[in-house]
């Protein structure tokens, strides 16, 4: 009698357990934090460099999230893929530390400025746009590959 091995859909999807979620976490976390690193060290310079190196960082990851969530809206929960890239490596790639930290630097030792401010206001608003942009790059791309290839999943038209 032969096994029926289960779909990879099927297998994807199931929940995991804590300790699995965890050890899922610190591996994308880690890997979200070396490119982060890499990637601030190849577009900073100075310290106004820095500061686009942060929000180049921070809006990329924000795009890819919106990626990411939006196409698992599609293909049904992915609790490892959620727990690796969103919250591990995308969590540690984009982060409000370094974001709140970079705005400080830049305000200079007097503190808090209005410019450290707007820093911070346009930085989360571009990022909301970035991963609006995202969902709504996603949902255009599937439309189009629906309208090539008729409807996915049982779709209706």
């Amino acid at each position: 009698m032969s096994r029926r091995l289960p779909i990879v859909s099927d297998v994807a999807a199931r929940p995991i357990g804590l300790g699995q979620e965890l050890l899922l976490i610190g591996s994308g976390g880690a890997c979200g934090a070396l490119a982060r690193a890499s990637a601030s060290g190849l577009l900073a310079g100075g310290a106004g460099a820095a500061l686009a190196a942060t929000q180049v960082v921070n809006l990329a990851g924000a795009f890819a999230l919106g990626l990411l969530l939006a196409r698992l809206e599609t293909t049904g929960p992915r609790p490892r893929l959620r727990a690796f890239l969103a919250v591990g490596a995308l969590g540690s790639f984009t982060t409000y530390s370094t974001l709140v930290a970079d705005a400080q630097r830049w305000a200079g030792s007097a503190g808090v400025t209005g410019r450290s401010l707007l820093f911070v206001g346009l930085s989360l608003a571009l990022g909301v746009a970035a991963f609006s942009l995202a969902g709504v790059a996603h949902r255009a791309h599937r439309a189009r590959a629906a309208d090539r290839t008729g409807p996915a999943n049982g779709e209706a038209r």
